[in-house]
């Protein structure tokens, strides 16, 4: 859906104002806000003095720029740099209104972060999506790995607030090539964001961040001893980077940047935390349009549906799981419990031995009991009515010990017994049809004595 401002005098989200925006500057996106709380809504209407809709928009360029979070500041070897932010944030009190006056940050200040040239569509990217992508990859690639053992002594509470000072002597060492010199200077003044901690080892320092929360190691990083980094990824991956930290004043920044990485949380299954593909960070073809509360890159995505396939399948044969076969002696088989032979049928001129039905089955006679049935009738005529009123017909009752049965074979007695039943009603009904084809016969005979009789 296109986003227009609700004031008739603002352009902003219109067609021709969009390509005058693509023109001038591809890197500044308009950002609407709604008024939707009530009294967000009553304050705008009376700031602007028109009739507003929780619904409607209205554009960043209506409100100054300390009452919106669009940037963030960074201090790197003296030079300010600004990022967009991925997200920006109106404050409560701020109050729009009819003129603009919003002052835009010159596009040749502005910094692209990697957040945010996710978040960009691609008209407003003046390269290919390859080099956009392999850009973001780069920035990306900083991953951390969940430590047990954090050690309190180093950590920085997020209530301490530690000033940065770059033109400290101490804090720049620009051109240093030995890491124990820099582990000199930087243990004097250890300056580190909230929640971040070091720990000093043979092969180096390492930064490691602990989450807030759930108070486990989130990030870990590496500075080796030719100042290189090294990221630990949270599925045991080591990546080795071509970036080098040679200022104490960069570590800060670079640790801060760290934090905003998108991370993959694996697919949370104990026997397999993260795929073989993984690389701990979501960027490309694996970035969510939206946020989500537990991000997983596609990999790890596929393996956590396949397991979570597998523990189905897993509970579903548990539950239908075959019975045990029951015993061959005795009542406890099942041919024993439900079959009954029922007796022959005698009938007036001869005792013929008539076929048992079983469940299950058809009835068939064989010759000689259609030549037995064929002498009984008058002048050798074999009607398919008396064949069927030969037929023994007895519905099986089934009474199983429900106490040594499962009840996957009451079912499967079930099952017989309608079968049966069943039988019965096919064979009702050629027996009423054979009825009826006489009684049709009887009638034509007797039109055709009287016919007879007339002619005569």
């Amino acid at each position: 859906m296109v986003k227009v401002c609700a004031i008739k005098s603002c352009s902003s989200g219109r067609k021709r104002n969009n390509r005058k925006n693509e023109k001038a500057d591809e890197t500044q996106l308009l950002s609407f806000f709604q008024p939707t709380r009530p009294v967000r809504l009553e304050n705008w209407k009376m700031s602007l003095g028109i009739d507003l809709k929780n619904t409607d928009y209205i554009c960043h360029l209506h409100f100054k720029e300390e009452d919106i979070k669009m940037y963030e500041k960074f201090h790197i070897n003296g030079e300010l740099i600004i990022f967009p932010t991925g997200r920006k944030i109106l404050k409560d009190e701020a109050l729009p209104t009819i003129e603009h006056q919003f002052v835009p940050i010159p596009a040749h200040k502005l910094q692209v972060s990697a957040h945010s040239a996710q978040q960009m569509p691609d008209s407003y990217c003046n390269q290919s999506k390859d080099e956009c992508q392999d850009q973001v990859q780069k920035v990306n690639v900083h991953q951390q790995k969940l430590l047990e053992d954090p050690k309190p002594n180093n950590f920085i509470d997020d209530n301490e607030q530690h000033p940065q000072n770059s033109e400290d002597p101490l804090m720049c060492l620009q051109g240093t090539q030995s890491v124990a010199t820099f582990k000199d200077n930087f243990l004097k003044f250890p300056v580190l964001p909230p929640s971040w901690l070091y720990v000093e080892k043979p092969s180096g320092l390492e930064f490691m961040r602990m989450d807030p929360i759930t108070k486990q190691i989130k990030n870990h990083i590496r500075l080796n001893q030719d100042l290189s980094i090294t990221v630990i990824f949270a599925n045991n991956k080591v990546l080795s980077l071509n970036e080098k930290i040679t200022s104490c004043s960069n570590v800060y920044d670079y640790l801060k940047t760290v934090e905003r990485l998108p991370l993959c949380v694996g697919t949370q299954i104990d026997n397999n935390k993260y795929s073989r593909l993984c690389k701990g960070v979501i960027i490309g073809d694996d970035a969510y349009k939206r946020n989500q509360q537990y991000p997983r890159c596609k990999s790890c995505r596929i393996l956590r549906n396949r397991l979570q396939n597998c523990l189905k399948r897993m509970v579903n044969q548990k539950q239908f799981k075959k019975p045990k076969e029951l015993a061959t002696t005795g009542k406890d088989n099942v041919a024993d419990v439900c079959m009954t032979t029922p007796e022959p049928i005698q009938t007036e001129t001869e005792s013929i031995q008539e076929p048992q039905i079983q469940p299950g089955s058809s009835t068939m006679l064989n010759q000689e009991q259609l030549k037995k049935i064929s002498a009984s009738t008058p002048a050798g005529r074999v009607d398919v009515g008396d064949i069927c009123k030969t037929i023994p017909v007895q519905v099986i009752s089934i009474q199983p010990e429900t106490s040594k049965m499962t009840n996957s074979d009451f079912k499967m007695l079930q099952k017989l017994k309608n079968k049966c039943a069943l039988q019965q009603r096919v064979i009702k009904h050629l027996n009423a049809k054979c009825n009826r084809r006489a009684e049709k016969l009887a009638h034509l005979k007797n039109i055709v004595q009287h016919l007879r009789n007339g002619i005569l």
